[in-house]
Order: C-alpha cells, then structure tokens, then sequence
C-alpha cells in the first residue's frame, strides 16, 4: 500500500478499529493494524547490528560457526561459519557463505516499520557462485528476493575477486509491524569462490502509538554445556557460588594446580565480552586452565548479570563481589590476595577497566564530572557477599573495551543503551559519565594496559584514547596503551601474538613478580586493627641456593585482612633488610660457617607476625653436578642438546612442539636429589615443564612437575623425591609467552643434600667470537674466497644395498594406512652409500616422529622414487608451525630424486597476497635441509621433485652450503600472504648476521633447471640472512604473484642469477633487491653488495630488475627484457638509491604498455615504517652501451647524482630522454637522432 492510501487509512477511525477487532482472526488483524496503523516517523533505530568480531563469541582465527540468534537452515547440515581477513569490512572476521548454507535471523517489528536491512559483500578466488539475500514475512514459508549478489565468470587460470561493498535494501511493508519476519543469506548457484558477508545491521522507524517489541530480535536460549576436558595438572571448579547477584546466586570458575605449590600463587582473572548483553565464562575454561598450565596464575572466569536481566551498575557489582570472594578465600584455593589481575575483552576490558579505577571507592562519596555536576557515586559495591574484604586489583589488561558514552556512537549504540536502562546516552548524561571508567581515575589507581585496533569497527578506538588521556590526566603511574593499525574488535595473527606476549610481560611484571605490596583492603580507620599477619599452614624458611660466601633465602607470602607491608629479614638476631618480595639473597659470609636466619612479616597496621627461622651453614666448596655420560633430544631447532651441559648459559638446546624433551644419562645408576635448571628467556617468561627419572630409559618415573620461576636466566633447584636412576628426562610443556619451544640453557643433576637444600652452581655466560678469521669474497657466484671456482658436487652416487620401502611394509596404494613409519624404518635400517627406494604409488604419512616432521633423512643414504610424477609422498601435517614432510639437520652427502611431495589440504587457493589465506594448510615446507647448531648440511641433490600444497617454502635451506635443486616443479602454495608464505625455494642463512668463518655459513647453493608455476606462489626463488655466493641458473618462472627471484632485503651479496626465464608478473619484478617489509629492528631493508644479474630473459613484468633501499654495487648486464604490452607504469629496470649500480648491454625492447619506461632512476623514500631507512637518491650509477627499442618511452632520471650514460642505443615511441634539473651526470649518445628533454 502506497504512503498515501495508508494514510487515509488511517482516518477511517477508531471506530473501524474496533470493528476489526470483532471481526478478524488474530493474525490478519496484525496484518490489518498494519495498514491502519499510523506512518512510521522519526530517527532510525537500531533493531539489530552484528559485526561479527567480539572474539568471545566468534572467536579470532576462524571456522566458527555462527550462534544464535542466527538460524543454520542449510541444507545436508551445511554451516554458515567465521572466516579471518584483514581486510574485512570490520576485522578480523567476516562470514563466509558456502557449500549449501543459508543463514537466517528472526525479527520481531512490532511497533516498527520502513525496515532497512544492510551489510557487506565480497568474494574472492572464483570462478562463478552467488548469494541469494531474501526476506520473508510468515516465519520463512514464502521467501522475497532482495538481491541476488551473482558473481560474473572466472576461469581456472584467472580466477577473479570482488571488493567488499556495502548493500542497503528496503524490506517491503509487510514487514512493518510483524513479529514473524525473516532475513536470509544463503547459497544460490553452486559455488566455486570464497563468497561472504559481515557487518549486518537491521534498522526501522517507531510507529507512534504502537508498543514496540521488547526484543526485536530473540535473545540466544541458554546452551546445554558439553563436558569440559581438563587438562592434566588441573584442577577446575567449574561451578563455585560465591554470593548473591541480587536477588539470585551468581556463580564463578576457578583453576587451581593440582600439586599445589609451596608459595600462594598470583591470580589472573578473565571477564568476557558480549555487549553485557551476552556471554558466559564458560566460554573461557581453556583459557583459566592454560593460566595454570602455561602461565604460572591461578585462573578464574566470572559470569554477572547481563542487561537484559538488570542495567548498571550489575555488572560491576557482581566482578567485584567475585574479587572480594577470592580474597576471603585465598588460604582454600592456595592464591596470594595480594597479587590479582584482571583481564577484559570488549565489554569485559569496560568492566575491568571499572575495577581499576573504583578499588578506592566507598560507599556514599560524591565525584565531579565533566558537566560541572557533582553527584553521588552510584552503590558501585553491591551487597552479594564478603563485604569487609576489598575489591582492588593490582593490574588491568583492557582489549579494545568500550569506555566513553559520551559520543554519537554510544549515544547509537543499543548495547550502551541496554546498559544505561533503557536510554539513550545522550538523555541521561550523568548516568552515563557514571558508567565509564574514566570518571573515577585516581592516582593510586594500578597499572593499565590498554590495546586498541585503529579499524575496530565495533567500538571505534578513539575510547581507548579518551580513556588513557582520562587516565594520564588523573597522575595514574603505569599506563601501557597502543593503537594497533589495521587491527578490529579481535587481533589477528602477528599482532593477537604481539599484543598478547606484551600483556603477558606485563601481568608478570605488575601482578606475579609485583615487588610493591598494595593494601588488599580499604578500610576508613585502620587505626583498629591489632591482628598480626600470619604464614599458611607448615611454613618455614628455605634456601634457594647456597655457596661458598652467600645464602639465598625463600619464604611463603604471608596473610592478613589489611594486607602484607613488608618482611624484615635478620641474620643473627640483627635486622639485615627490609623487602617487600619473598626472597633475599645473604652475601659476604664465610666458606662453611653457620648462620641463624629468622624473617617476620609486617602489616599496613605494624603488626608483626611470628618469625619463620632455621640456622644454615655455607658450603665449604662449590658444589658440583653429576657428570653427564650422553646427552639426547626429541629434536632440536639447530640449537643442540649438548649445548645443555657446556658450561656456558649463552648456548642453549632448543626444541619446538608440546612435549619435546631431553634425556641425560648418568652412566650407571646414581642418588638422586635435585635439578639445576636455567631457562632461556627465564627472566621473561616461565617454561611448564615435567621432570622424570628411569633405571633404563623405556620406564619412566614422575618426579616434578610445574612451571619456572619466570624472574631469571641463572640456575634454578628443582626439588625431587629422592630416588635412584641411571636416566634424567625434562619434557617442555610450553611457555608463559604462548610460544611452544623448550630452550634450556643449562641442566645440572645433583645429589640429595643434606637438610633437604638445593644449592646450585654458578654457570657463567661466555659469548663465543667466530670460529676463524673471516675471508673476504672478491667474485660472485660458484668462487672460492680467493675468485677461483667452486666445483659443483656430483649427486651422491648410490653404492651399497637398495632398500624397497614395500619390504618394510609401506603400502603403495592411496587408503589410510600410514607408511610413513614404514619408509622411516627403512632408511633408519640404511647404512651410508645404500639407497631407500619407492616403486611407484602413493604413501599416506599420517603419523610424524615429533608432531614437526615426517621423515627425517640421514647421511649417506639416498631416496629415491621410481617415477617423478607416479611415486607421491602425501604428508597429513597440516598448519603445524615449523612443520615439514623431510627434514635433514646436519646431514650431507645424499640425493632425493624422482617424487612428487603433496599433503592431504584440500581447502580452497587464493591470490591474494596482502593478505594470509584463512582456509591455507598443508605443513610449513616440504623439504627442510638445515644447520644443526654450528654443524652445516652439505652436498645434498633434490632432483626431479614436484613440490606442491605447503604454506610457506617448498624447499627451505638453512645455514647450510653445497645444496643443489635440480629439474623440479613448485607449484600451488596454499598461501601466498605476507609473512614469508608461498615461496618455491629459500635459501637463508641468520638474520643480520654475516657468518663468513663460521662452518654453517649460507653459500655455493645452486637452484637450475627447475620450473616455478604460479599463480599460487608468491615468489619462486628467494634469497635472504646475509647468504652469498649462491647462483640460481636457466630456471623457468611464470606468473609468480610477486618478485620472481628476491633478494630480501638482508645483505645477501655476491649471489649470480643467469639464464632464467621469467614472464607474466604482473604485481612485481622478474628480479627484486632490496625490500621494505619486515619490523623495525630486525626489518628488511638492502640487499648486499655486487650481486651479479645476467643473461635473463624477461617478457611481461611490472619490473623487469628492481634495485632499492640502497642495494650497493649491482652488476645488471646482458638482459633481454620485452614484450610488456599491458601493465601501466611498467619499468625495464628501475633503480631507486641503488649506489654504484651498473646497467651494461642490456637490450629492452617492445615494451608498449602505458607509461613505460626502459631504464628509471628514481628517489626512494625509504621504509616508512623503520625510520624510513634506505631513503636516498641514485648515486653513481652508470647505463652504458644498452639497447632500448620499440619501448613506450626510454630513459627518465628522476634523481641522482654522478650518473653515467654512455654508448645507450634509444628509439621509443614517446620520450626517448627525461632528465630532472636535480640530476647531475655525464651523458654520451650514439646518435643525434636521440631527444632529450631538459
């Protein structure tokens, strides 16, 4: 009905009204009321806004399905779920639509009408496929196509993309005040794309004299909790009541250790996000646990009411009741109360902020706010329970929490109208004011961390601004506070594990190493209390190390209702020191000489408690370790176990993956007491490990297990039952940071000593010079130091037995038996000079040997399939870190030949090289031949190998020297994202660090013959860490997404590249030196000097060769570059602050794309991220004798200074010459017929 008729309509009157009521059956009277009702007026309203992005519910890594209120209606059980990009509309997630989704929301808009209905769209890596986007106004019985978001046809080879773009439709009026309206996204054509949608919101005008529904869209119905699986070592009360939530009980989670620690143990507590309107702690019982597990914290996770039950102040008042609860439960669950943070995301990071800035808060104060109003303090407290204890705390982690309601954003936002009763933010300006935390900052107020994503399109970053400012303004002391560009409500990748690693640090330095004792009570008159603090039950005083001349000591945190001042430490009835931490360290005495030792602690009142004391004598020697007769290890990273037992804590062993361990062998069976451990990284994070013992290293017996004390890199005692065992084994359970390496510097086995103390040596940090004096290169390419060539080593050539895999019970059919620890028996059984051959089939690897690798390969021995595209190894690994299908560490003297290397990934490709492809898979690598600490790999053949469905290096050469590629194929990477995915072969050495002298130097690595297939690899071959002598020769690449051949940007120098094929790179250069990309300050930056480029074959590039950043002293001669006919703003060669470079002989030629110029030398600007290192114009270059023909335009000078042009044959289209008045040079001409243009 159009506007007009249904005003008129209207003025039938109520009379007709009441008719209709008589007269007609419920539902056609609403239809009916519809009609007769009055216009829709007014501002919109929000009746639903879904980004997508709170990581509490959807999670920040993808594969989430999404939750109610949505419906999953697909057909066959298809589910509509989350997918990550940083380039999504609002990041990081956006919802991806395929197989045979359809995605529904139910809306109630009674008391609503002219509904408007918008969200996003996108699509990338397709072929064909749409989205069909419908309504429907009988609870989803007929359906009305709003649009059908239909994808025009793509191809195999170029399959296409479509941006993110905005939709906005209008539903029709049958949608006006219906309680049973549908919206829909589901599948129409069968797709073959990534297809998605995000940010949906819902928005409609009050129809005036009708009551709107209470919840247009239905609040999420409770969901049955599956059982949660605790991990070992945990003990979680999953359910604890700690008080009332006003007229109900509110609940709590806790996780506790379960072999309790000597000391209390800090607490870290997680408040979950959702709007207020939605959430659980369930949601974060993996992440309570992991605080035990991996973080060294007691771990809880509180519930509070949500809007739709009580506005604010609720929710502050249930966390702080839940604060107050733990304190006056501190001596049950083992915690210190004097060390609690909190940690919040979204909602939970306001809430938590709150608890920040209100510990100082009574009851019944007054506050000024910004309106120039003074007003009373709302009951911020509560009466739920344990009133006389405080709710402090002493350090706020806040992720990208909602804090200013002062803005047209929170004046729209329905969340921060649900919260503020019901109003809107601007009608209620000092109940608003009173709900954010900044109104009641303070200087005594703790620490605060703060994170924020500038492209957070939940809750726009400037809060966190506003909040910080609020907080620096009101003298807080610690306010940690950044806005991570390109981030959303939910970090991703490299940044989630930044931000997450610097809150760590942070946590552990203001909560669990907190040295500065805060009251964990506040109360009015402290004057009466006369309670003396008082230490847990069995106490006493205990050395953490003894030496010669010093006693270290160790004492429990102690408790009182007011809160621990200090502890005075005595020696000798003589009052020593006074500290506010657990441990002091005694120096200065004598070698064998008893002391008496007693500490009291003091509270905020003086009150004194009673003394923990023992007498102790100091060594009369140093105390020495066992010898160790063998030491092993599950893997290493190149860090080896021996390193371990040195004597030196700047080597470590060093391994990745949950449970990798190291074993040490005494030789006979021995007493055994304790451990001296020193961690790498030990000051900054803490390692969760486990400690065993065994008479015959297969049985093995518990002896400890916990985390390290996360406060030093020296030796630390761990103490064991004593026992009797020829065997020691540390396995590694992963760090505080997140990060799953066990790297232990030291490892010390001891004796039990006498009244049970732990004394430990001194180990001292000696950081070694290179092995040899280092010995200039003078020539690139395959040369000795002196220039002389390096011969190329022949394959290692099979003498001794061949091993058919199928005689170890490999199977070569393609089912799901696993063969990969048939071929790893076979080539452990090898003996060097045998071969390890597969007939051809396919073998499935679904088992690996240290959840990193396959196969491991071994020296001397050859592997060998029959046939390169019919004997397939398919690894299951798929996105484990550092993973690869073979490995060789150390290794030399072997060939791998004839195979085709693939994984079971099976998810979809994409081209996309700015951003990571969420769906990427496979391992890390397919081949990793690699360092194993200082010892090198050496003179190892891949020949004949296909290499395909890895993430990020088909080939992947470590630190190692005399590898040669040969005849293979790379193609398909699964991403080819920033962040080192999708190349075909990397050659690299140590980042920043030249190792010419040293045995594992990167050098004489030859890459020939092979041929690089994109579109799915973002480089073919790439170069980087100070590698040199290196020489990639007659390759083919073709239609890599970017540079062909790179040379990264770290000091690679006199590596040759000759005889390649290189064609059809349309988003970068055939060959590229130098790179901006990286973080300040290990980035990338110039590639080194007098790399020698020749003798290439270039056709169709955005560059042909691409010098920056201040690459020094390039040899770029005898090119052919041609045939760019397509690509706006192509170059030939384009050097940008390339010192010293020379372009001789080259010939370009039939270059006709728009703008194109042959030769262009040009300002660069630098890394505008890193303090713009690399800025600078081109100096002292020389172009001499180069034949540019048939091009767009010729040469351009846009900057520099001392350039050469001598002998340059020039016949272009358009401008043959342009020099910049800056430009200072020398210039010679074949010919007068060349223009110039000054």
């Amino acid at each position: 009905m159009s506007n007009g008729l249904r005003r008129k309509a209207y003025r039938l009157g109520t009379s007709v009204l009441l008719a209709l009521v008589l007269l007609c059956p419920p539902f056609e009277l609403q239809a009916l009321t519809s009609i007769y009702a009055a216009e829709p007026s007014g501002d919109n309203v929000t009746l639903y806004e879904e980004n997508f992005d709170d990581p509490d519910n959807f999670g920040s890594v993808g594969g989430v399905p999404i939750p109610a209120p949505w419906l999953q209606e697909g057909e066959e059980n298809s589910v509509a779920k989350t997918s990550v990009s940083s380039t999504a509309p609002s990041t990081p997630n956006l919802v991806k639509i395929d197989g045979k989704d359809a995605l529904a929301l139910p809306v109630n808009t009674t008391g609503y009408g002219n509904l408007q209905l918008s969200y996003y769209t996108r699509a990338s890596s397709y072929i064909g496929g749409s989205i069909i986007v419908e309504w429907s106004g009988d609870g989803g019985s007929t359906w009305t196509t709003l649009e059908e978001f239909k994808l025009p046809p793509g191809t195999l080879e170029q399959k296409n993309s479509e941006p993110n773009k905005l939709k906005v439709q209008f539903l029709g009026s049958g949608a006006d005040n219906n309680p049973n309206v549908k919206v829909r996204f589901r599948v129409g054509e069968l797709m073959s794309a990534n297809m998605y949608i995000d940010s949906v919101a819902i928005k409609a005008q009050a129809i005036p004299g009708i009551p709107p529904a209470e919840t247009p869209v239905p609040i999420p119905p409770p969901v049955e909790p599956q059982p949660f699986p605790v991990p070992e070592g945990v003990e979680l009360y999953e359910d604890v009541l700690i008080g009332n939530a006003g007229t109900r009980s509110i609940y709590t989670s806790i996780a506790v250790p379960k072999t309790l620690p000597h000391a209390p143990m800090p607490v870290m507590v997680y408040i979950h996000g959702g709007g207020w309107n939605h959430g659980d702690r369930k949601q974060a019982l993996a992440n309570i646990c992991n605080y035990v597990t991996k973080r060294g914290y007691i771990g809880v996770s509180l519930d509070y009411r949500l809007t739709p039950e009580a506005p604010f102040p609720a929710q502050l008042q249930d966390v702080k009741l839940a604060i107050r609860y733990l304190r006056a439960h501190a001596a049950e669950y083992h915690l210190d109360p004097s060390r609690i943070g909190v940690w919040g995301s979204s909602a939970g990071g306001h809430l938590a902020s709150l608890l920040g800035t209100t510990g100082h808060m009574d009851s019944g104060e007054t506050t000024a706010l910004d309106t120039g109003h003074v007003v009373n303090v709302p009951d911020l407290d509560g009466t739920g329970g344990w009133q006389e204890y405080s709710d402090q705390v002493q350090a706020v982690v806040d992720m990208y929490g909602p804090a200013d309601f002062t803005t047209k954003f929170a004046n729209s936002y329905s969340s921060v109208t649900a919260l503020l009763g019901g109003n809107n933010a601007f009608s209620v300006p000092d109940q608003a004011r009173l709900a954010m935390p900044g109104t009641y900052a303070s200087p005594d107020d703790p620490p605060f961390f703060i994170r924020h994503g500038d492209a957070d399109a939940t809750i726009p970053y400037t809060d966190s601004v506003t909040f910080s400012n609020q907080l620096k303004d009101a003298g807080v002391k610690v306010i940690d506070v950044k806005i991570v560009p390109g981030q959303g409500h939910g970090f991703t990748g490299g940044a989630a594990e930044q931000a997450n690693a610097e809150a760590w640090a942070f946590l552990d330095q203001y909560v669990k190493n907190r040295t500065a004792a805060k009251p964990t009570v506040h109360e009015p008159d402290a004057s009466n209390d006369h309670v003396p603090p008082s230490w847990p039950d069995d106490s006493s005083l205990k050395t953490v190390n003894i030496g010669t001349d010093f006693i270290k000591l160790a004492w429990p945190a102690a408790m009182d209702n007011q809160g621990i001042g200090e502890y005075r430490v005595y020696q000798d009835d003589e009052l020593l020191s006074t500290v506010t931490g657990v441990t002091y360290t005694v120096t200065g005495l004598h070698p064998g000489t008893a002391y008496a030792f007693k500490v009291k602690a003091v509270d905020l009142s003086g009150n004194t408690s009673a003394p923990l004391s023992f007498i102790r004598s100091t060594l009369t020697e140093p105390i020495v370790p066992y010898a160790t007769v063998n030491v092993t290890a599950s893997d290493s990273d190149g860090n080896i176990a021996t390193n371990t037992i040195d004597n030196n804590l700047f080597t470590r062993w060093s391994a990745a993956g949950n449970g990798a361990w190291i074993q040490y062998d005494l030789g006979e069976r021995k007493p055994i007491g304790y451990l001296g451990v020193a961690f790498y990284k030990g000051d900054l994070r803490t390692t969760q490990f486990v400690i065993e013992t065994s008479d015959d290293g297969v049985m093995w017996t518990p002896g400890w297990s916990g985390a390290s004390s996360g406060r030093t890199t020296e030796m630390q005692p761990f103490d064991l039952p004593d026992t009797e065992a020829r065997y020691v084994r540390i396995i590694g359970l992963g760090n505080s940071d997140g990060s799953a390496y066990t790297s232990l510097s030291e490892v010390n086995i001891y004796a039990p000593f006498a009244n049970g103390d732990t004394p430990v040596a001194s180990i001292p940090n000696y950081t070694p010079g290179p092995a040899r004096e280092p010995v200039p290169f003078t020539a690139p390419g395959l040369t000795e130091a002196d220039g002389t060539v390096h011969p190329v080593h022949s394959p290692h050539a099979t003498s001794g037995r061949i091993l058919n895999v199928l005689n170890f019970n490999a199977d070569p059919a393609d089912n799901d038996t696993d063969d990969g620890a048939a071929i790893q028996a076979a080539i452990n059984s090898a003996q060097p000079g045998d071969e390890v051959y597969l007939p051809c089939g396919v073998y499935n690897l679904n088992s690996t040997l240290d959840t990193l690798v396959s196969l491991k390969l071994k020296s001397g021995v050859n592997l060998r399939g029959e046939n390169q595209s019919q004997t397939i190894l398919k690894t299951s690994l798929d996105k484990v870190r550092n993973s690869a299908l073979m490995k060789a560490s150390g290794q030399h003297d072997l060939s791998i030949s004839n195979l085709t290397l693939t994984s079971t990934w099976n998810g979809v490709y994409t081209t996309d090289h700015k951003v990571n492809n969420p769906d990427a898979g496979g391992p890390d690598s397919m081949i990793v031949i690699a360092n194993l600490g200082e010892i090198p790999s050496y003179n190892i053949t891949v020949d004949q190998v296909t290499v395909e469905k890895y993430s990020r290096m088909g080939v992947r050469i470590d630190n190692s020297r005399d590898i040669v590629v040969r005849r293979s194929t790379f193609r398909n990477a699964t991403d080819v994202g920033p962040g080192g995915a999708g190349y075909g072969v990397s050659i690299q050495g140590m980042a920043k660090q030249d190792r010419n002298g040293y045995d594992n130097d990167t050098l004489w690595n030859v890459v020939e013959d092979s041929r690089f297939e994109g579109p799915y690899l973002r480089h073919g071959v790439l170069i980087q860490f100070v590698a040199h002598n290196n020489t990639l020769r007659n390759n083919q690449f073709v239609n890599t997404k970017l540079d062909a051949i790179d040379l990264h940007g770290e000091l690679e120098y006199l590596n040759e590249i000759y005889g390649n094929v290189i064609s059809d790179i349309p988003a970068g250069a055939a060959i590229g030196l130098g790179n901006t990309g990286g973080t300040a300050p290990s980035n990338h930056s110039k590639t080194g000097p007098r790399n020698y480029i020749h003798d290439n074959t270039i056709s169709n590039t955005r560059e042909g060769i691409n010098v920056i950043m201040g690459t020094p002293d390039t040899v770029i001669e005898h090119n052919l570059i041609e045939y760019t006919t397509h690509i706006e703003d192509a170059k030939g060669i384009r050097i940008l602050n390339g010192p010293g470079t020379i372009i001789k002989e080259n010939v370009i030629r039939y270059n006709t794309a728009s703008n194109y110029w042959a030769i262009s030398l040009e300002h660069d600007p630098g890394d505008s991220k890193a303090d713009n290192i690399g800025e600078g114009d081109p100096l002292n270059v020389q172009l001499i004798g180069n034949s540019l023909t048939g091009n767009t335009n010729g040469i351009r000078l846009l900057a520099g200074s001392g350039i050469v042009l001598q002998g340059n044959l020039v016949d272009s289209i358009g401008v043959n010459y342009f020099k910049s008045e800056q430009v200072e040079g020398v210039e010679g001409w074949p010919s007068d017929s060349a223009d110039a243009i000054d």
